[in-house]
């Protein structure tokens, strides 16, 4: 037995045998033996796989892939680590997608205000024309105001709906820095 053991801190081998020879109790031991070797080979293994899983999906993630999923097997204690991960993952996919749906509300109402100031510069080309040609009535000219007026207004409320979102879109991206940061 002892040369057994010395072959195995000398050079590993994971193909090492312990033959029973001898007594019923060496046999005893060296079966034993075997089957303890066997089980910390297969958890060496296991452990190797999980490692490798782990670097991998820290390596996708420093990528900025975050369709990476937990592969290995996790038991036991290790557990934990599959589930923080996959938390982590879920995490990062939840702030992304809340990020671009925010920009694209952001994209919508940049539009939208885009529309009203050329509908308004169209407009004020049909004031400058009604004018010169003072043919129009005070009442026209009163009404046209009005309308200025209102889309002002509309102009006025989208500026301020852009900012408040343009500010909800700023916090959650802190959030989303602050939650990346914590990971």
């Amino acid at each position: 037995i002892d040369g057994y053991i010395k072959t195995l801190h000398t050079s590993y081998s994971s193909d090492c045998v312990l033959q029973p020879a001898g007594t019923e109790e060496l046999q005893l031991l060296a079966t034993a033996f075997n089957q303890q070797f066997n089980l910390n080979q297969q958890q060496l293994q296991d452990n190797k796989l999980l490692i490798e899983d782990i670097v991998q999906i820290s390596k996708k993630l420093a990528d900025g892939d975050l369709r990476v999923t937990v592969q290995a097997e996790y038991k036991g204690a290790f557990t934990q680590i599959k589930d923080a991960l996959e938390t982590a993952i879920s995490g990062l996919n939840g702030t992304v997608w809340q990020t671009k749906e925010v920009a694209e509300q952001v994209t919508q109402l940049i539009n939208q205000i885009r529309s009203i100031g050329q509908s308004l510069a169209s407009s004020t080309e049909q004031q400058s024309a009604a004018m010169e040609e003072v043919t129009s009535s005070l009442e026209e000219s009163d009404a046209q105001i009005k309308s200025n007026a209102e889309n002002a207004s509309i102009t006025n409320q989208l500026v301020n709906n852009t900012t408040d979102l343009a500010k909800a879109g700023k916090d959650k991206m802190k959030n989303m820095i602050s939650a990346m940061n914590t990971i």
